[in-house]
């Protein structure tokens, strides 16, 4: 989430992470000087104009997390105004069956071919 923020930083957007898509412990990410991109200990009202669903969450068995995709069902279905984002590696939303459950209005699905390890 943070590589995420990184990146889009210069925009001129407010970045929030909502933890397991519970909105009242929503928080701002901000940029920390010599840190990088952090949450952080602010609390902050949910109103996005998009939603970015991470391919993580898709995954099988997400500690902590069960029934995440009604969870976020619910979550993206209170806020029918924003688009939805997905971003995932190696065709995640695919493999749990979460494109017939979002309507995506776009994702990023990275693909890790050849994956290289050096020692």
């Amino acid at each position: 989430m943070e590589l995420l923020g990184f990146a889009v930083r210069d925009l001129p957007i407010e970045q929030v992470y909502v933890p397991e898509a519970d909105e009242e412990r929503a928080r701002v990410i901000r940029q920390v000087a010599g840190v990088g991109m952090q949450v952080s200990g602010d609390a902050i009202r949910v109103d996005p104009k998009v939603i970015v669903l991470m391919g993580g969450l898709a995954m099988p068995g997400v500690p902590g997390v069960p029934g995440v995709k009604e969870m976020l069902q619910a979550t993206v279905g209170a806020h029918p105004g924003a688009k939805v984002v997905g971003i995932c590696f190696m065709q995640m939303f695919e493999r749990a069956g979460w494109l017939d459950a979002f309507d995506f209005d776009l994702i990023i699905d990275a693909t890790l071919n050849p994956v290289r390890v050096w020692r």
